[in-house]
C-alpha cells in the first residue's frame, strides 16, 4: 500500500518536532502561522500531498507573498 504524507500531516509532525527539540513557543507559534498559510495555499493551488510540492510552487509562493503582503520588505523580516 503506497501512503502519501499529506502537508496538514507534515505540519503536525514538524510541528511535534519542534517542541522535542524544545523549540520556544514563540518560535513554534511563528512557524504554525507561517506553514498554515503556506498549507493553504498549496490547497488553493490543488497540492495536498509533501510529494506534489515542486519549486515552481515554491517560487510562486514566495512570489505572491512579496506581492502581496511584504512589499519592500525581505521575507526574513516577516
Amino acid at each position: 500500500m503506497d501512503t502519501q504524507t499529506t502537508l496538514f500531516d507534515a505540519l503536525e509532525l514538524f510541528l511535534l518536532d519542534a517542541e522535542a527539540r524544545r523549540l520556544t513557543r514563540r518560535t513554534r507559534y511563528f512557524y504554525l502561522s507561517s506553514l498554515r498559510l503556506f498549507v493553504a495555499w498549496c490547497a488553493d493551488e490543488g497540492v495536498t500531498n509533501v510529494d506534489e510540492v515542486t519549486t515552481a510552487h515554491l517560487r510562486r509562493y514566495q512570489v505572491e507573498l512579496q506581492e502581496r503582503q511584504f512589499r519592500g520588505r525581505p521575507l526574513s523580516s516577516v
